[in-house]
């Protein structure tokens, strides 16, 4: 009947007031109900992700590269700062030029145990360790700590059948190389540098085979697509099923194998399938993983991937364990609108995931080859050697301000499809019980939300309203655009919180 009134009020043409266009709905956040770890929300930074030569063209798409050390500082601040996002998880991509050694090449009676300096890990990476060394430093000074994973964005070139960059087949001959090549990267990424590299992932979009040529090399019209190696289920499997030999001999028994990263979760059900299948691939597994892209709600898109079934894989190896962690390690930042947390929360609640990290935070686009698919982002580094802070970082920012590593996910629900709950307990954190409120239609809402199990009866707000207003769709009184903005705090009525949620708004509530 809400919805049948709201289309009536659409076609009429009526403009309302926001105290008259106001209808009420119901919900309910259950901190006493927890749900599922949250293992924290995560950045990612991108430097070389299309060069096929690096001395022609050094490419850094983050564009760190290109700023002053001022402002390199204050895009570090934006991020891992006491007033920024406060991340917990961090990605960062293993490149096909770190040219390594053969075994014959490694002077060791046993040839996966790695020797560093046959590796070159610090020519392509400078912007993506600055990146991740100086929020480590802002990370730990308060108290805290990062979560980080190294995937493996392309093998070098001679491990492949083609013996090229962004050659399209793995050579059975190099499985070990590869390995090799990934726990190197690992290695020195924890030992040379002190990051915490907690996991490693097998591909990113490893399982698209229709992005080559039909002879597995790359051509003029490929030149727009990122690093890939194509990967078969069972080579998955079964790099599972070793991989962890390799890491073990060179010191990192505590960091597992993930099977890589989809282009969405639909691609991971012949892998998930694939590792049910194999008894050392699923005793090894260490963490359900994906890209979570995409476009919209039409089928016939490459990137379409509907969040109601991307359950079928994750539920499929949960069933042999059911003590996995689950992630999405890249996804979309669409329009940068209210749209963008709704995909997030659907993760978190319908798919019961652990951790969220979206494309690249910092975005160069001119380094994008054939203009960037996924402009969407936190901060946008412009060619004139400057920085722009985009809606996508204040929207990101009331869900990280809210979901702490180590806090857990707890019971919400809302009557009324347009008002979207998240919320987040503090178990056993220093953290305050942390809710949001979504209001993803283009009219207010009057809320009325029952708070249970928090010793919180007060909450300071934070609120984002986002600048997507249709003309046709604008009330009498537009609201006036938000970015972050604090807001007086808010009084439980008896376990009640009473709020008007602006039309396309997101408001995290945080305990005192």
């Amino acid at each position: 009947m809400k919805i049948y009134n709201r289309l009536c009020a659409v076609m009429i043409g009526v403009a309302l007031t926001a105290s008259a266009s106001a209808w009420g709905a119901r919900g309910e956040i259950r901190f006493d109900h927890p749900l599922q770890e949250w293992d924290g929300f995560g950045v990612n930074y991108v430097e070389t992700a299309q060069t096929r030569d690096y001395d022609e063209w050094p490419q850094d798409y983050g564009g760190l590269s290109t700023l002053s050390e001022s402002d390199k500082q204050a895009v570090i601040d934006l991020i891992f700062g006491d007033d920024g996002l406060k991340p917990g998880v961090v990605k960062q991509f293993i490149d096909p030029f770190h040219e390594g050694m053969t075994e014959a090449d490694n002077d060791n009676d046993d040839p996966t145990v790695i020797n560093l300096d046959g590796y070159t890990h610090t020519r392509t990476t400078e912007n993506m360790r600055y990146f991740i060394r100086e929020g480590l430093k802002r990370t730990r000074a308060r108290g805290g700590d990062l979560t980080i994973i190294d995937t493996l964005y392309g093998p070098a070139p001679w491990m492949t059948k083609q013996k090229m960059v962004r050659g399209r087949d793995m050579d059975p001959d190099m499985k070990l190389e590869i390995g090799e090549y990934i726990a190197a990267f690992a290695k020195f990424m924890r030992d040379r540098e002190g990051f915490p590299v907690k996991f490693v992932s097998l591909h990113n979009e490893g399982t698209h085979p229709i992005r080559y040529n039909q002879d597995g090399r790359d051509g003029d019209n490929l030149l727009s697509h990122d690093y890939n190696l194509l990967w078969h289920p069972d080579q998955i499997a079964d790099f599972i099923s070793f991989l962890p030999d390799i890491l073990k001999r060179n010191g990192m028994e505590d960091v597992r194998v993930t099977p890589g990263e989809c282009t969405y979760w639909m691609f991971m059900r012949p892998v998930a399938d694939a590792i049910a299948a194999n008894p050392r691939a699923i005793q090894n597994i260490g963490l359900i993983t994906s890209h979570g892209f995409q476009g919209g709600t039409d089928p016939s898109k490459d990137w379409y991937s509907p969040v109601a079934q991307d359950f079928v894989p994750i539920n499929t190896l949960k069933r042999f364990r059911p003590d996995l962690h689950v992630w999405t390690t890249s996804g979309s930042w669409g329009n940068m609108d209210v749209n963008f947390v709704e995909f997030v929360r659907a993760h978190i609640y319908e798919n019961q995931h652990n951790a969220f990290i979206p494309w690249a935070a910092i975005q160069r686009h001119s380094q994008w080859t054939g203009g960037d698919p996924n402009p969407g982002c936190a901060i946008l580094v412009t060619e004139d050697g400057h920085f722009e802070v985009k809606r996508g970082y204040h929207l990101y920012k009331q869900l990280t301000r809210a979901g702490y590593a180590g806090m857990r996910v707890v019971e919400v629900n809302s009557d009324d499809p347009y008002l979207g709950l998240i919320a987040f307990a503090k178990d056993d954190t220093e953290n305050p019980d942390s809710f949001i409120i979504m209001n993803r239609s283009w009219f207010p809402i009057d809320v009325e939300i029952v708070i249970r199990g928090t010793m919180s009866s007060e909450f300071e707000m934070h609120r984002t309203i986002a600048d997507t207003f249709p003309k046709k769709f604008w009330t009498a009184e537009k609201p006036e655009i938000e970015n972050y903005a604090q807001h007086p705090d808010f009084k439980l009525d008896d376990g009640v919180l009473h709020y008007t949620a602006p039309p396309l708004s997101v408001a995290t509530f945080s305990g005192k």
